[in-house]
């Protein structure tokens, strides 16, 4: 990506911008504005320019929003530049998942300070990041150093389940409106972090400036907050993948719709990939608004889950625990654990009496019907939009935060639920989607040709010269004939894989016809025979997690080696992996994600003696089963990409036909991931499966009323290997019937 093209972007051309691969660890301050973690060239005045890289906070998985920052010694760049940056994240621990990330900048001319976002895979929290910068191939002096992040529990914790974004209108301080001041997230605390209550029960709602405060500080809970306000919008939803839910209030949303279209557009991808967004002051939505015009079920559809109970508060056993998180090996506890006692801390039933003697709004209560008065819902995508009503909400009652939560569910609102992965863990369901008969030595072959070799040399050979009587050949006959038998053997393994690099891929695509978005999701594996210099090329807006059959790190081993280097090269609206990413006779596995607007799709006909169905989508359908409104199965083949097709009643078996192994293999017998308690992220691992496969598993056994499932041409573009073999491959397409 170069700058000159991010500057068009802004203007008003359409592209996405790169992403490093490292974590950052840095401290953030209000309303999404980066700190620097360190700038080159090191020393000063040893070039006419300097690059910041900046930093925001995180708390866990997904994409880190960074900045590069180029800032000329005088006003402007007085010639044009041409760079290239070089990050390495680099920790002090054995690490078999080591990166390198490559950028071409290009500065115009005449330009003034340039800022690049870029957006950051965190596959792996690290301790420094060594930078370099090299202009026309040479290293500028003092362009290269390591620098060390700031340490912060918050910023190290891979153990966190929910992190939320609060979006909040520009301007540090409120001008009236209720919905204006910031939002008092105590509640949310104690309901989505399983945190402590609130011991304080003589402040009802904090200020502004206090409830700003208290999202920016670090949690005693799994939950955590990111603010950042709408001057702050990301470019590409990757900015945002590492948020579970987003806090906005609806006059602010219309106004990012309004003013900023291209920003918008990336929120709605977040939310289609699997996001939650909470929008409250709904009633002050304009009614031209994207929100006033969007569908949503009603509240009855709320009240009749069996979790909305009037009396539903945290639980209230055990003690209050009030201490601090604390960075361990192996993970993030509570401080408690090592320094407090027990006896130290307040009963959680006798804060909550407390809490309800004062009649704080913590602690209220009401029938289920009244509580859900004024909220409304409606899926998004394979995402979910919670509609509230009332003008400040904040900081509510554990009962209405519970309902709400309770609603999306855990899986939901936990981002290694809703992927199904979490890299630095690994995850069994690498063993799941490999390549069959590829790395693996024709041991049949060789067993044959060295039992020719031993009775060539052996008997044969050993007649044949003592008859001639030149039994000293066999000096130079066995070797030489030991050499071209070894020769031949790896021959015939090298030829037996081909040359091409094979993949293998499970597509997945979630067409949701009534918001106009696709969401492609991929589980893809790779071996690369001679080696691929092209590796992996990809859209710079799919997300993209190795799947490791492995834990990443061992804290017990030091010293993290670099032999081992996977690189990721950005150029434009593509991105590039290579070296480890994609290594010569091994495989590689990752999980992508994509969400995409596209209003191609499905139409269905149920008119009695003429069901048929249309399609719009750009690809051909091989088979279709479809469950209409009343549960009744039927079934189409061939249907071509903008044609139709007669559809006929199907039994329950086809379904199964349908989505068989090939579709959704067994686990069956293989190696048992090794699932190190000391290594970072350790206790996570197993079988793991995304919210996508999740629902492909559960229609494998019954598709649900008003639904589609077919297998469909598979996409190349989606592998990204030009030439590569693809085997065993499917492409499956899901969704709702419009």
């Amino acid at each position: 990506m170069t700058c000159s093209t991010w500057m068009a972007q802004r203007f008003g051309a359409r592209t996405y911008l790169p992403m490093l691969l490292l974590l950052a660890l840095a401290t953030v301050p209000a309303y999404g504005e980066s700190t620097v973690l360190g700038t080159l060239p090191f020393r000063r005045n040893a070039a006419d320019f300097s690059v910041n890289l900046k930093v925001e906070a995180t708390a866990g998985n997904g994409y880190q929003p960074m900045m590069l920052e180029f800032v000329p010694q005088g006003a402007t760049f007085v010639r044009d530049r041409q760079f290239e940056v070089v990050i390495a994240p680099m920790c002090s621990y054995d690490a078999s998942l080591d990166l390198r990330f490559r950028i071409p900048c290009s500065i115009p001319q005449g330009s003034g300070a340039v800022s690049i976002p870029i957006y950051v895979p965190a596959y792996f929290p690290s301790e420094t990041v060594r930078m370099e910068i090299t202009e026309e191939g040479r290293q500028i002096d003092t362009g290269e150093q390591i620098f060390a992040r700031p340490s912060g529990l918050r910023f190290r914790d891979t153990n966190q389940v929910s992190l939320v974004g609060i979006l909040v209108g520009s301007g540090s301080a409120p001008s009236g409106q209720p919905w204006e001041t910031f939002p008092d997230v105590r509640t949310l605390v104690t309901v989505l972090g399983k945190g402590p209550l609130p011991e304080d029960a003589t402040v009802h709602r904090l200020t502004h400036d206090l409830a700003l405060a208290k999202a920016e500080s670090v949690q005693p809970a799994s939950v955590q907050f990111r603010p950042f306000d709408e001057q702050h919008l990301h470019v590409n939803w990757l900015g945002y993948s590492q948020l579970d839910v987003i806090l906005v209030a609806s006059p602010v949303l219309a106004r990012i719709e309004k003013n900023q279209p291209e920003r918008f557009e990336q929120l709605l991808e977040w939310l289609a990939a699997g996001g939650n967004l909470w929008v409250y002051a709904a009633t002050e939505s304009p009614p031209d608004s994207w929100l006033a015009r969007l569908g949503s079920d009603p509240a009855e559809k709320l009240l009749s889950l069996k979790v909305l109970q009037t009396d539903k508060v945290p639980d209230l056993s055990g003690v209050n625990d009030t201490t601090a998180l604390t960075d361990e090996w192996g993970g993030v506890v509570k401080a408690s654990v090592y320094r407090a006692s027990s006896d130290e801390m307040k009963a959680r039933n006798d804060v909550y009496k407390t809490l309800t003697e004062k009649e704080h709004p913590f602690a209220g209560t009401v029938d289920a019907k009244q509580l859900m008065e004024g909220v409304r819902t409606t899926e998004f995508g394979l995402g979910r939009i919670m509609i509230i009503d009332e003008m400040d909400p904040f900081p509510g009652s554990f009962q209405f935060w519970n309902a709400i939560a309770q609603h999306c569910g855990s899986s939901q609102l936990n981002w290694r639920e809703r992927l199904g992965i979490d890299v630095p863990a690994g995850n069994q369901n690498y063993w799941l989607w490999l390549i069959p008969s590829v790395g693996q030595p024709p041991v049949k072959s060789f067993v044959l040709l060295n039992t020719i070799f031993v009775i060539l040399i052996g008997p044969i050979f050993y007649l044949i010269l003592r008859k001639r009587r030149r039994l000293h050949y066999l000096y130079v006959v066995a070797p030489l004939l030991a050499m071209l038998v070894t020769a031949g053997l790896f021959a015939y393994a090298i030829s037996s894989d081909g040359t091409k690099t094979k993949a293998r891929s499970r597509q997945l695509t979630w067409i949701d016809q009534n918001s106009g978005f696709h969401v492609e999701q991929s589980r893809q594996t790779y071996y690369a025979v001679m080696g691929s210099r092209g590796g992996i090329e990809l859209s710079s807006n799919t997300a993209v997690f190795p799947v490791r059959h492995a834990p990443i790190y061992n804290v017990y081993g030091y010293q993290s080696r670099r032999s081992r280097m996977g690189e990721t090269l950005f150029q434009g609206e593509r991105q590039y992996l290579s070296g480890e990413f994609l290594p010569p006779r091994d495989q590689v596995q990752y999980l992508t994600m994509r969400p995409r607007r596209d209003s191609s799709g499905l139409r269905f006909q149920f008119v009695p003696g003429e069901e048929t169905v249309h399609s719009t989508l750009p690809f051909a359908i091989h088979r279709l089963v479809v469950s209409d409104r009343s549960g009744g199965l039927w079934e189409a083949e061939d249907l071509r990409a903008g044609q139709s097709a007669p559809m006929r009643p199907a039994t329950p078996d086809r379904l199964s036909e349908l989505l068989g192994s090939r579709v959704i293999p067994t686990l069956g017998e293989v190696p048992m991931l090794r699932n190190n308690v000391t290594s970072l992220g350790g206790g996570l691992g197993g079988v793991q499966v995304s919210q996508l496969e999740r629902v492909l598993g559960r229609w494998s056994v019954r598709l649900p009323s008003g639904h589609f499932v077919g297998l469909a041409e598979v996409s190349a573009e989606r592998i990204g290997v030009d030439g590569a073999e693809i085997s065993d491959s499917v492409h499956v397409v899901m969704g709702e019937i419009d």
